[in-house]
């Protein structure tokens, strides 16, 4: 790995966007400059379920190697580490600022946490989806089970044992200092806070903190009645609800969930119904930054729409992604039109490509947007490119993510891999969706070609570019 080139600042790596009218309403081209930033291992016997993972910068890589014995084997940054029977799917995994490395690991059937190479005390399993860094990268914490008992084991201090742990509650506040999750006792349920039990119920959601940590809120059930919790706080009972759909404002002044049965759901904003829709999308419900507005994905007559501050939109076949400028006064969204993916800016449908593989996202002046489009044409390389308000940038074997802004708006910053007879496409699954800076395993599909190539080809290192794509008028 190259660790002399990475992605840490804006310095090298511009796309430079004129100012004045939306892109889309002017003559302009794209001037593309790349050059390298780092590499990383192409292993042709990694283990099935893994892959190479990256840190957010590229700078620093890991992966499974499969050891003379069978045994597993960890390499990070080249260097190989202890040997295990198993390690976990998700595994190995970095912290969101790329400086630590954590894995789920079992040897002569005890399992082990392993951070920065140092085993934890042994248990007989961890469950490995659990394991998780808090936000700032200072805090790691996992679900472990001795003795048929589950405990959550935070910075190596054990928490109380209970019967079960539900499977992805457990979570950090964005601000790092307070941990939740759902636990089971004596057949019944409850949200525990930094160590402390919450209210008893039949059943409990996963919890969910508002940007701030001072919030947390949670789907808690009682025979035939739900209700919302805040911290700590019953609010009143309804039928239903869908736990999943629990979301905060930026401030934490606002919440919105989903109450109802299918055929008749609504949002309840700050107690306030929504008009009634046959079905809202789980995880669509998004608030504008200020709080002001909000937005979500519905079933309405038969159609998927989007419904903004309670307004519906044109019909489509699929609506996914919705975001808000940061000023709150446009939105844009992923459409599905047959077998075409589009991204709608304030109710406008952009082009039909065969697939988006990330986005949008507005910069934050609100007057650019991106996002990154897949093609995939019968007798055609199949590639990924940026599209900047309708601008196509230069095509890729894999774009990473989403490029990022820079503070003032006139600079993009992304990471690509070049075209590679080895690989079709790729892509990068991450260990943690409310994560993504932690990274995930690379995958790249093999090309037609690959099974041909020498050992030492399809080991080669993999390139990956620093891209720059400047936006010059005609």
């Amino acid at each position: 790995m190259n660790r002399a080139a990475c992605l840490g600042t804006f310095a090298f790596l511009t796309v430079c966007i004129s100012s004045g009218f939306a892109l889309a309403q002017n003559h302009n081209r794209l001037q593309t400059d790349i050059r390298a930033l780092a590499t990383i291992p192409s292993v042709a016997d990694i283990p099935a379920n893994h892959g190479v993972v990256i840190n957010a910068n590229a700078s620093r890589s890991a992966y499974i190697k499969r050891a003379a014995d069978d045994n597993l084997v960890i390499v990070v940054d080249g260097a190989e580490g202890k040997e295990y029977q198993r390690v976990a799917d998700g595994s190995p995994f970095f912290s969101p600022d790329g400086n630590h490395l954590a894995s789920v690991a079992e040897r002569n059937d005890h399992w082990y946490a392993v951070l920065d190479g140092t085993e934890g005390k042994s248990y007989d399993r961890i469950w490995d989806d659990s394991a998780t860094f808090s936000p700032n990268s200072r805090r790691f914490a996992y679900v472990a089970e001795n003795d048929r008992k589950m405990r959550v084991v935070d910075d190596g201090a054990q928490g109380r044992a209970y019967d079960e742990i539900s499977d992805g509650s457990l979570k950090f506040s964005a601000d790092s200092v307070h941990l939740a999750y759902a636990a089971k006792r004596d057949g019944k349920y409850q949200v525990v806070l930094d160590d402390s039990e919450g209210p008893i119920f039949d059943a409990v959601g996963w919890p969910v903190f508002s940007l701030d940590g001072r919030k947390i809120a949670y789907v808690g059930t009682r025979g035939a009645e739900q209700f919302v919790v805040v911290n700590g706080e019953r609010g009143k009972p309804y039928d239903a609800l869908r736990p999943m759909s629990l979301t905060f404002s930026d401030d934490g002044a606002h919440l919105g969930f989903v109450a109802g049965k299918s055929g008749a759901m609504r949002t309840i904003i700050d107690g306030v119904a929504g008009p009634k829709c046959e079905w809202i999308f789980d995880g669509s419900l998004v608030f504008s930054a200020d709080g002001k507005h909000s937005a979500y994905a519905a079933r309405r007559a038969g159609d998927v729409v989007a419904m903004v501050d309670g307004r519906s939109g044109p019909p489509y076949d699929g609506v996914s992604s919705l975001t808000f400028s940061r000023d709150g006064r446009r939105v844009a969204y992923v459409a599905q039109r047959g077998e075409g993916w589009c991204v709608v800016v304030d109710g406008i449908p952009g082009r039909d490509y065969d697939w988006l593989a990330a986005g949008p996202r507005f910069s934050p002046d609100g007057r650019h947007v991106v996002y990154v489009a897949d093609r995939n044409k019968p007798g055609h390389d199949r590639s990924e490119f940026i599209v900047v308000d309708d601008i196509e940038g230069k095509p890729f074997t894999w774009v990473r993510g989403l490029p990022v802004f820079s503070a003032d708006s006139t600079h993009l910053a992304y990471i690509a891999a070049g075209a590679d007879p080895r690989f079709d496409t790729g892509d990068e699954i991450p260990n943690n969706p409310d994560a993504i800076a932690a990274g995930g395993k690379v995958v790249f599909d093999k090309s037609m070609d690959y099974r041909e190539l020498k050992p030492a080809e399809k080991n080669k290192p993999i390139e990956l570019k620093a891209v720059e794509e400047r936006i010059v008028a005609d």
